[in-house]
C-alpha cells in the first residue's frame, strides 16, 4: 500500500482532470474577492503558540490535513454524479507536492455502506494514498475532530 511521494502525486494528469457533471447548485457561488479587512491583525511571533493552542511544537514544519478523499465519494449513485469541485483530483494533488501528509477516513459501521472497511469505497483515491511514516486517523462520526486524537 507504500507509495513513493513522487508516483502518488503524478498519478493525476492535470489536463484530465474535468468534471464528472455539472457542479452542484446548492452552493452560493464563490465570491469573485475575499473582503477587505476591517483591521489588520498584529503579527503573531513564529515563536509564540497560537491562541487558545496547548501545543508547544516549533512552527518550522507543514502538515496537509486530508479528510475524507476516499474512491466511496465518487460513487455515482450514493451520493450523486455531481461535483462541487470539479478540479479535485489536480488542486489536491498540487497541495500534497510540498507537504507532509496527514490523512483521515471515515469508517462506516454499516457493511452496506461503501465506507465500511470490506468496502472498496474505503481505500483511499490512489492519488492521496499515504505513504510510509505519514499520520492517519480513522473517524467512524462526521468530523474528524470528534472521538479521535486530533480532538
Amino acid at each position: 500500500m507504500s507509495t513513493s511521494t513522487s508516483e502518488r502525486r503524478e498519478d493525476v494528469d492535470m489536463e484530465e482532470s474535468a468534471p464528472v457533471s455539472e457542479p452542484q447548485t446548492h452552493a452560493p457561488p464563490p465570491l469573485a474577492q475575499a473582503p477587505p479587512p476591517t483591521q489588520d491583525p498584529a503579527p503573531i511571533p513564529a515563536s509564540a503558540p497560537a491562541p487558545g493552542s496547548i501545543s508547544t511544537a516549533p512552527l518550522t514544519a507543514t502538515t496537509f490535513l486530508l479528510i475524507d478523499s476516499q474512491t466511496a465519494f465518487t460513487h455515482p449513485t450514493h451520493w450523486g454524479p455531481a461535483r462541487s469541485n470539479p478540479s479535485y483530483e489536480s488542486n489536491i494533488s498540487t497541495l500534497l507536492s510540498p507537504s507532509a501528509l496527514s490523512a483521515s477516513r471515515t469508517q462506516a459501521p454499516d457493511p452496506k455502506s461503501p465506507l465500511h472497511p470490506d468496502a472498496p469505497g474505503f481505500a483511499w483515491m490512489p492519488y492521496t494514498t499515504p505513504i510510509a511514516g505519514e499520520h492517519i486517523v480513522t473517524k467512524t462520526v462526521n468530523s474528524a475532530f470528534i472521538g479521535t486524537e486530533l480532538e
